[in-house]
């Protein structure tokens, strides 16, 4: 039998600025919603990704990074992903 729950996708767009002073709010938030997350990180910056990709991973989350919006539409991983 297959588990509904496994089944659920959810995806959660969150467009930051400074997101610095965001992203630990928001992640505790979508951890409480949804806590098997696996979230596609997009943007154009390589420093910001890494941090951000990386405090992520600490958060336990699992964390795919890409350089930009366009990359992330393309990727076949955005079917199973639950937030960009």
């Amino acid at each position: 039998m297959v588990d509904a729950a496994s089944q659920r996708r959810v995806l959660v767009i969150i467009p930051t600025f400074n997101e610095a002073q965001n992203i630990e709010s928001i992640t505790n938030r979508l951890r409480r919603a949804v806590p098997d997350a696996h979230i596609l990180v997009a943007d154009d910056s390589d420093t910001a990704r890494e941090v951000i990709g990386e405090m992520l991973r600490s958060m336990a989350f699992r964390v795919t990074t890409v350089a930009s919006g366009r990359q992330a539409i393309a990727s076949p991983l955005r079917q199973a992903i639950c937030a960009l």
